[in-house]
């Protein structure tokens, strides 16, 4: 029943996802997000800047005090539709 009252109100998919479903990969997909989300845009321009500079992921936590999902989050926000990582983050 809920299911199809949420296709009715697709913008309140993530948070029912979250509220009834906390084993799903989508529920700690939306926490990540949400985390990125308060993350400084200056902070987020660094972790592109280390990466396009070579430095690794695990480099790049242990530079800005980032959880490795978290450096990840900000690289995926980050990649335009061709395989190629943007340069200023967004």
């Amino acid at each position: 029943m809920t299911e199809s009252i949420i296709k009715d109100f697709p913008d309140k998919k993530e948070f029912w996802i979250e509220s009834n479903c906390p084993d799903n990969l989508n529920h700690f997909k939306i926490l990540r997000k949400r985390e990125v989300a308060e993350i400084p845009l200056e902070k987020k321009q660094k972790v592109l800047d280390l990466f396009h500079n070579g430095k690794s992921i695990g480099e790049i936590n242990k530079e800005l005090n980032f959880e490795t999902m978290i450096t990840c989050e900000i690289l995926l926000q980050n990649i335009d539709n061709i395989p190629i990582l943007r340069t200023e983050a967004r």
